[in-house]
């Protein structure tokens, strides 16, 4: 049978456990653990955490997670694996595999709220039966306060912090089958994501490459290269070149069975939401792909085999394959067949 931990002091922890409750500095070595909640420093080797929600600073080297839910900053040594990973900090990963990795909190158990460089209030709800109210943990500069047993399951939690880190919030060499952007954040690092979706804003130099890419809020790249491509328009976003197969820059946004079926965390009613927003004129240089669907863009040049230009568009040049269908409240100022 799997015992349970709680933690006031440094400590540190091996073999089989079942829950871990911390509150101050701890160390995790060999270890196979259901559950670990807590706030302060946590290094972990060689070990697999089924569910992590944490606040505080996390090193782990060669290990595994299944569900990770924390605020801090996190640095991954050797090769690390999770099936679902949001961390609202920074992220340092010599090598990391993911199946869903996320930069944002939008609903959790935890509820976390003030200055992440003053004070920090955390409330966990969890099971424990205990005769301790509360507890305090202190560390420098942070003062974490949780209340166990809690039953407040609201997450709250200053955008502007996230947003100030933009720069370097993610470095090394990170791979997911499903990158969720809700922040303000820079593809600068090596990165392989299959799939992308962002309802923030997604910025970054060079050429954008996945397989199926979704951006409800505003994006800024030189180039992007996908063989799916939804964009809600915006015109705060920047790009140069859209290639892709399906490409789709619309203000309406069809949830279909495509989407539906990609691995997510966030509720689906999130990007429903945001999809929902109005659009302003996109501008961009070329769009190149197979079935092309736009309205309320601004391009020199667009070229596909079907093409569908909606409304509130004016392009220099559509070159098209097979058919095309303009709106009479567009402008199309020249078009050729090939």
């Amino acid at each position: 049978m799997r015992r349970n931990i709680l933690s006031f002091t440094s400590k540190t922890i091996t073999g089989e456990i079942g829950k871990i409750l911390a509150a101050g500095d701890v160390n995790i070595s060999n270890a196979d653990v259901e559950k670990l909640t807590g706030a302060g420093d946590v290094n972990i080797e060689s070990s697999y955490i089924a569910e992590t929600k944490l606040a505080g600073d996390l090193t782990a080297s060669d290990s595994s997670f299944g569900n990770l839910n924390m605020a801090g900053e996190v640095r991954l040594l050797g090769n690390c694996k999770g099936d679902t990973l949001i961390i609202i900090g920074k992220l340092e990963a010599e090598s990391l595999e993911a199946r869903i990795l996320r930069n944002f909190s939008v609903k959790n158990n935890v509820k976390i709220y003030g200055n992440i460089d003053k004070d920090v209030n955390i409330d966990f709800n969890n099971n424990w039966d205990l005769n301790i109210n509360q507890k305090e943990y202190r560390k420098e500069k942070v003062n974490i306060q949780f209340n166990l047993g809690s039953k407040n399951k609201k997450f709250q939690y200053g955008r502007n912090e996230i947003n100030h880190m933009q720069d370097s919030i993610y470095k090394g060499k990170i791979k997911a089958e499903t990158f969720e952007n809700l922040c303000d954040f820079h593809l600068n690092f090596a990165y392989e994501f299959k799939n992308i979706l962002s309802i923030g804003s997604l910025h970054g130099e060079g050429v954008l490459e996945c397989e199926e890419l979704y951006s409800f809020g505003n994006i800024n790249m030189e180039e992007i290269n996908a063989e799916v491509v939804y964009i809600h328009p915006d015109s705060r976003s920047k790009v140069k070149q859209v290639m892709g197969s399906d490409i789709r820059i619309t203000e309406s946004f069809l949830m279909d069975q495509t989407f539906l079926s990609l691995p997510k965390s966030a509720d689906n009613k999130i990007y429903k939401k945001e999809a929902s927003k109005s659009a302003t004129i996109m501008e961009l240089d070329s769009i190149e792909g197979d079935d092309i669907v736009l309205d309320h863009v601004h391009a020199k040049r667009v070229s596909g085999d079907h093409v569908v230009i909606g409304d509130h568009c004016v392009i220099d040049c559509v070159e098209y394959k097979n058919n095309i269908e303009i709106s009479s409240k567009s402008v199309v100022k020249n078009k050729i067949k090939i």
